[in-house]
């Protein structure tokens, strides 16, 4: 199966017949697929439009959902040996007096990413803390390769 990849100037290059260190480049390469997306995120069940087993990794970007949606980030997951994985965002109040931090662990089965264990943590100005079980890690965009 030939690869391209495409260029700078918007064309592609066929890397079919290009080999490096004794093997053909475009046995290598690994094409990226969007599995998921949600510009406004999810903090419940994910729907894949394929299954996780297909893929070498997946890219998950995801945010902190609590309080002022800061802390958007990416975690490579690989899953070939272990379906779970676990996010950690943060995030402030307006007025900066707390700081929050959020960690959710994840299973990925099939095509279903699912939320399976949630803490969430509060520092208060003068040396307070909290703990809380809820969900505020939110999963916009999944991207798998293969």
């Amino acid at each position: 199966m030939a690869r391209a990849i495409k260029l700078q100037n918007n064309t592609y290059l066929d890397t079919s017949g290009i080999v490096h260190n004794r093997q053909i480049l475009a046995d290598k390469l690994l094409l990226p697929y969007i599995l998921y997306s949600n510009n406004s995120g999810s903090s419940t069940d994910i729907t894949l439009t394929d299954s996780v087993s297909n893929y070498e990794y997946i890219d998950v970007y995801y945010i902190g959902v609590g309080h002022n949606r800061t802390g958007g980030q990416v975690q490579r997951c690989y899953l070939k040996h272990n379906n779970c994985f676990t996010l950690l965002a943060q995030d402030y109040s307006s007025d900066t007096s707390r700081i929050y931090f959020y960690c959710t662990r994840y299973q990925a089965t099939n095509k279903t990413i699912t939320p399976v264990n949630y803490r969430s943590l509060t520092l208060i100005s003068g040396n307070t803390i909290s703990l809380t079980d809820s969900n505020s890690v939110a999963i916009l965009k999944v991207i798998g390769y293969k």
